[in-house]
């Protein structure tokens, strides 16, 4: 039996690993892993369900539609078979063998006279509603893997506008798993990247104030939240020019919102011209 658990009753971030043998009922080894990023171990989760200890991915989410879509399909060609072949039936005279009749194009079978003969028996399913069932199910399933259609149905295609709020709905969507990966996949490797460069002294952090700094994520997924408040504050200077038009100058100090969005966007504040560089009065005084 192998395990690793967490040791709270440390201060300190501490791991615990034990190997066991489960029928002698003895440990062969045991271990701790003590700082940050020094469990060996990283497992992440894209989603979990309530009272679930393991994750679940957007696949499995869809598992349900994939497994409808998959048992419609087998009863439309099961149906589609039944509509080919055909299902027959016969008087059993004793005098036709049906082991030798062949159901194919041009086949004459011959039948005594003033009998019924070979009949082929209509079926009377309908499987016209399965093909709206099957594009629900179809539509349930890209959702849960996030493809978004843009093509429009067919009629006029979508504006920009309604592309753009399609993808925020979508962020929104992907807020919840972006969080969890995010805390659980990208702080802990960069945790134990940190950790294994300082055991093999090839990183050595800095100090301030005698303690050490730590790493921060800038990765695309790291960045998801920034440009998302930029997004926001785009569009609310957006509305508030529609409603003061030219006045939007004297109440709003742009030069500030700018700051702010350069920030967020991780942009060197370098880039804004300071008042009296920009005055050509205060340039030539």
């Amino acid at each position: 039996l192998e395990a690793c658990y967490r040791d709270w009753n440390s201060k300190q971030e501490c791991y615990i690993y034990h190997v066991i043998d489960y029928k002698a009922k003895e440990t062969l080894w045991k271990t701790k892993y003590k700082g940050m990023g020094s469990k060996p171990w990283n497992a992440s989760r894209w989603s979990a369900a309530s009272g679930e200890i393991y994750g679940r991915g957007p696949l499995l989410n869809a598992l349900n539609s994939v497994r409808g879509i998959n048992l419609l399909k087998r009863l439309l060609f099961e149906n589609a078979d039944m509509e080919i072949g055909g299902v027959w039936r016969i008087e059993n005279d004793g005098m036709v063998n049906v082991d030798t009749i062949t159901i194919e194009s041009g086949m004459i079978i011959p039948h005594m006279p003033n009998s019924r003969g070979l009949e082929k028996i209509s079926s009377s399913a309908n499987f016209d509603l399965s093909q709206f069932i099957m594009e629900d199910e179809k539509a349930t399933i890209r959702r849960a893997l996030y493809v978004e259609d843009y093509s429009g149905k067919g009629q006029t295609p979508i504006s920009a506008e309604e592309v753009g709020g399609r993808r925020m709905m979508l962020a929104k969507r992907l807020g919840g798993p972006s969080a969890r990966l995010f805390r659980e996949w990208v702080v802990r490797v960069i945790q134990r990247v940190v950790y294994i460069g300082k055991q093999q002294g090839i990183l050595d952090l800095p100090r301030l104030d005698g303690r050490e700094i730590s790493l921060v994520a800038t990765s695309p997924l790291a960045r998801a939240d920034a440009f998302e408040a930029v997004q926001r504050k785009a569009q609310a200077m957006q509305m508030a020019a529609g409603i003061l038009g030219e006045g939007v100058v004297q109440t709003v100090d742009l030069k500030a919102v700018v700051k702010d969005i350069f920030m967020l966007m991780e942009q060197p504040m370098s880039y804004i011209i300071e008042q009296a560089q920009s005055d050509p009065a205060s340039m030539a005084a």
